[in-house]
């Protein structure tokens, strides 16, 4: 929990840079008018680069820290149930596709 709850406020705070580092880049290129225009008309993505670079992995914090305080409450994944779950469909569509060939031969 105390983990999923640090990672949090490192996605929060990314955001924040990210936020921050984006505006001084966009007031830097419009601050500059020859490279603002030049950049528009050329590479009109790179006005997002600094924001793109910082908010994906400020979102991965955010995501896998909300993921890490969820699992946290009692909520874990048996193996063997997934498996057999898997093995019934598994001989379920195997058992159509045969059925669909003998079908298909008369």
């Amino acid at each position: 929990m105390l983990i999923g709850i640090l990672q949090i406020i490192i996605g929060i705070a990314l955001w924040c840079l990210a936020f921050s580092l984006g505006t001084a880049w966009i007031a830097f290129c419009f601050g500059s008018i020859l490279i603002g225009i030049l950049v528009l008309i050329f590479a009109p993505h790179l006005l997002l680069l600094p924001f793109a670079f910082i908010a994906t992995p400020a979102n991965g914090f955010l995501f896998l820290g909300w993921q890490n305080i969820r699992n946290v409450q009692n909520q874990t994944i048996d193996s063997d149930a997934v498996w057999d779950k898997s093995s019934e469909n598994l001989s379920q569509i195997s058992a159509l596709i045969e059925e669909k060939k003998y079908n298909h031969k008369e």
